[in-house]
């Protein structure tokens, strides 16, 4: 059985942002400085506005909306995104 995660990666003040813009954004703690977002279904439409839009480079999920509006968001914090 396998697992696919997508989610974005940082510390609580880097995501913080990203909760608080978005009703379907949770925060879930990995060690005391280091947390992730998942990417769920319903936080993806959420972010994305329900639009058609080209997939960043490889990815699956990072759409070119789904980028533009996390980097609007977070401002000048470090977030990374994974698959």
């Amino acid at each position: 059985m396998g697992y696919t995660l997508h989610a974005s990666l940082g510390t609580t003040a880097s995501l913080d942002p990203i909760a608080r813009t978005f009703g379907h954004a949770r925060i879930v703690s990995l060690t005391d400085s280091l947390v992730i977002i998942p990417l769920t279904p319903e936080l993806f439409d959420e972010v994305n506005r329900m639009t058609s839009s080209p997939v960043v480079m490889k990815f699956e999920l990072l759409t070119e909306e789904v980028e533009h509006r996390i980097l609007g968001v977070i401002g000048n914090e470090k977030v990374a995104y994974v698959e």
